[in-house]
């Protein structure tokens, strides 16, 4: 009797992966962070395919008690490109932001697409992204943090003015809703990552 195979991904095409004696769909997790004084900074991983890639953004913290301004406090990160993931913040009076990320590599087969990109909500309760199209019932989105807009402390940044909320609405369409704004002229702007899987 032939013992069978147990394909992931559509027939036919390169980078199916054969469970027969595979241990994990997963081909490597790796964590890591980047802490800086500048706006922008970057961390090197070991190198991945990008195409069968989720980065996972663990949050960020800032070690100033007092005197810091949200828009060099909150930070987004992006997958650059094989070996970076980067960090950026609309500005910097030199406090060092820490953030935390993990980046998981999935064997060929099991990632159909990912997609990253970012809504702006500067003057808006609610704002869209279009995407490449999904299935919606095989794909996940994942928060990547962060930026704002907002330079003092004050009623603009308000926890009805910065909270946001990210869903994938249709199978083209990222959706992200804040509770009110501001008066129209700060914001914050969030990264979004969306993951379809075979």
């Amino acid at each position: 009797m032939r013992r069978r195979r147990n394909l992931i991904g559509p027939q036919g095409m390169g980078g199916m992966v054969s469970l027969w004696g595979a241990s994990s769909l997963i081909k490597s997790v790796q964590h890591g962070s980047i802490a800086t004084t500048s706006a922008s900074a970057t961390a090197t991983i070991s190198a991945v395919a990008t195409e069968n890639c989720l980065l996972i953004f663990g949050g960020e913290d800032d070690p100033y008690a007092t005197g810091n301004q949200p828009n060099q406090k909150y930070v987004v990160l992006s997958l650059t490109n094989s070996t970076t993931v980067t960090q950026t913040r609309n500005a910097t009076d030199g406090s060092n932001v820490t953030s935390t990320f993990c980046v998981i590599e999935f064997m060929p087969g099991v990632v159909k697409s990912v997609q990253y990109g970012s809504i702006s909500l500067v003057g808006a309760v609610s704002n869209t992204a279009t995407i490449t199209g999904v299935n919606t019932a095989k794909s996940i989105i994942v928060y990547m943090g962060q930026t704002t807009t907002v330079a003092t402390v004050g009623s603009d940044w308000n926890s009805q003015y910065n909270s946001i909320r990210s869903t994938l609405t249709s199978s083209t369409v990222v959706t992200a809703v804040r509770r009110s704004d501001a008066g129209g002229v700060v914001g914050p702007t969030v990264g979004f990552g969306v993951l379809e899987f075979f």
